[in-house]
């Protein structure tokens, strides 16, 4: 119940961000695909240090150790032989405020929704690039 009262109050504002992302318009090539992982490298560089600072010892209840994607980022990354040092990590302006254990826990149901969503587009990309 509480699931589907959610997606209901944000459905529109999913379909606004996929329609902005443009994902399956922007990236074509490798280039492309590499340069959206920089982006994701660079938000998740300023996003993951929030989430531990505002959930602190509640971290381990939401699992936030296994949730963490800057790592597997960084290994992409080095992959395409891209140093993750030379990626511009977002500034704190651009991440939503995340101060306390309940806007943590909100940004933790938003990634989790994007790591779902990760699995089609990695899927697409798969079968594309």
């Amino acid at each position: 119940m509480l699931l589907e009262t959610i997606r209901t109050a944000t459905r529109l504002e999913h379909e606004h961000l996929e329609s902005r992302l443009g994902l399956f318009e922007t990236v074509r090539t490798r280039e492309d695909f590499v340069r959206m992982l920089g982006a994701y490298y660079g938000f998740y560089a300023t996003l993951e240090p929030l989430l531990e600072k505002a959930l602190g010892e509640w971290g381990s209840r939401f699992q936030l150790e296994a949730r963490k994607k800057l790592a597997r980022l960084e290994a992409d990354l080095r992959f395409f032989a891209v140093d993750p040092n030379s990626i511009r990590r977002a500034a704190h302006s651009e991440i939503p405020r995340i101060e306390t254990v309940a806007e943590a826990v909100g940004a933790l149901y938003v990634l989790e929704g994007s790591t779902l969503g990760g699995m089609v587009i990695s899927k697409h990309f798969g079968a594309r690039l």
